[in-house]
């Protein structure tokens, strides 16, 4: 097995919009929280599973990540040539339409998860892939399989965000570490409900990098509890 010895590795050329110094940060965080057994809702082409690996890795061989995602994206020259992709490609170096573009020579999003999977063994002999949304996660996932660190950076709405971290919350230890991606202006949904979990008793925030968030959260089940009660209100 592949094994990384530096959590400040250099890029690993997949593409993705998380810089180099936040897979760094999520890397850390993974450390520090001394992680085993972690979920990611939204993995894509694997930049942000790459980061968790490689903390992972440290630990032992036994340690795992799940990786949720709908991979429904058909990589094709219209998606790149989006409004939407056009305006995240301006926020870049152009290496980084590069690297989508020869992602995007065939196949579909996961088809692209899968050979970043190939790639690196210290992620091979990790992840499980779970083709779905938070929405029927629950469905996948035995009620008591236990995490100890999530990262969430799926649906970008405030609803969707809820929708993930209470489907995480369900299946967290207590004192669990969970990050938020893209807590920043461009997510005014993001950003407000990262406020709002910050304002519960027992989470604590920890540290933020650009547009992550780091929290440990005490009691899982009761902050669930609480952010259905709010969401519902």
């Amino acid at each position: 097995m592949t094994t990384p010895r530096n959590l400040t590795y250099p890029e690993p050329g997949i593409p993705g919009w998380m810089h180099l110094d936040s897979m760094h940060f999520l890397s850390g965080a993974v450390r520090e929280a001394r992680a085993e057994r972690c979920i990611e809702i939204g993995s894509f082409f694997g930049r942000s599973a790459y980061a968790i690996c490689t903390a992972l890795a440290e630990r032992s061989a036994s340690t795992s990540l799940v990786c949720v995602d709908r991979w429904s994206q058909a990589l094709t020259e219209a998606y790149l040539a989006s409004p939407h992709m056009a305006e995240m490609f301006s926020w870049f170096d152009p290496s980084v339409r590069r690297s989508y573009a020869e992602a995007c020579e065939g196949g579909s999003a996961r088809d692209a998860f899968e050979h970043t999977m190939g790639s690196f063994a210290f992620m091979r002999d990790r992840i499980e892939m779970l083709q779905c949304d938070s929405e029927v996660l629950s469905q996948e996932l035995p009620a008591d399989r236990r995490f100890d660190f999530a990262f969430v950076d799926g649906d970008h709405t405030e609803a969707g965000v809820r929708r993930d971290v209470l489907t995480v919350l369900g299946h967290l230890d207590p004192n669990a570490t969970v990050v938020l991606d893209d807590c920043f202006d461009r997510f005014p949904g993001v950003v407000r409900f990262v406020d709002e979990l910050v304002d519960h008793a027992g989470v604590e925030s920890v540290d933020r990098h650009r547009g992550l968030v780091r929290l440990v959260v005490q009691d899982p089940a009761s902050l669930r509890a609480a952010l259905r009660t709010t969401g519902s209100a």
